[in-house]
């Protein structure tokens, strides 16, 4: 994983977790980045950009039941979702009074906010835009024992109040000293 060869620049470190790391990309405002309907892709982002957008940061195992699925208003058609539900084995980051131990969350797809506009946009205004996502290639299972990024979700109820931070935004659980120095390193 991370860039060829070739387009690394003079003097800077590649490491197996992306680009260099002084050149990191700043939060991207999704709902600026669109292409058409049809012409939808991922923007890959490394590890060290994950963690550096993930204000919480836990290890989480299954919950029962595994998933609750929602209807979340949206203008004059309700958008259909799936939340994950996890239980938290351990906090890695999190604000003072965040999640805790043993709590069961419930937690919606990157993005979420945005495709609630964007399923918003088109059944109310027939307008076919899909924003460019955010994805993180860490390849952990959806299941088990594994490291959650996550972030603040603006949703109305039945949504959640966290998403993932990053589409595939999941990392096993061995790679979590590798998340614990990108943390000290910032």
């Amino acid at each position: 994983r991370g860039a060829p060869q070739g387009d690394q620049q003079q003097g800077q470190k590649q490491d197996e977790h992306g680009p260099p790391l002084s050149g990191l990309p700043s939060p991207i405002d999704v709902s600026q980045r669109v292409g058409g309907a049809s012409q939808v892709h991922p923007l890959p982002i490394p590890l060290a950009a994950v963690v550096q957008n993930s204000p919480i940061i836990v290890v989480v195992d299954d919950a029962a039941p595994a998933f609750r699925d929602v209807q979340i208003p949206a203008g004059s058609t309700p958008m259909s979702t799936r939340l994950m539900r996890v239980r938290v084995v351990e906090v890695v980051r999190a604000p003072v009074n965040g999640v805790q131990v043993e709590q069961v969350l419930e937690v919606g797809e990157a993005h979420l906010d945005t495709m609630l506009s964007v399923h918003q946009m088109y059944y109310d205004e027939n307008i076919a835009e899909s924003p460019i996502y955010e994805t993180y290639e860490g390849g952990a299972p959806n299941a088990g024992l594994r490291v959650m990024f996550l972030g603040p979700c603006t949703i109305p109820e039945p949504g959640p109040s966290l998403c993932l931070s990053a589409v595939n935004a999941i990392e096993k659980t061995e790679n979590l000293p590798t998340v614990r120095q990108l943390i000290d390193s910032r």
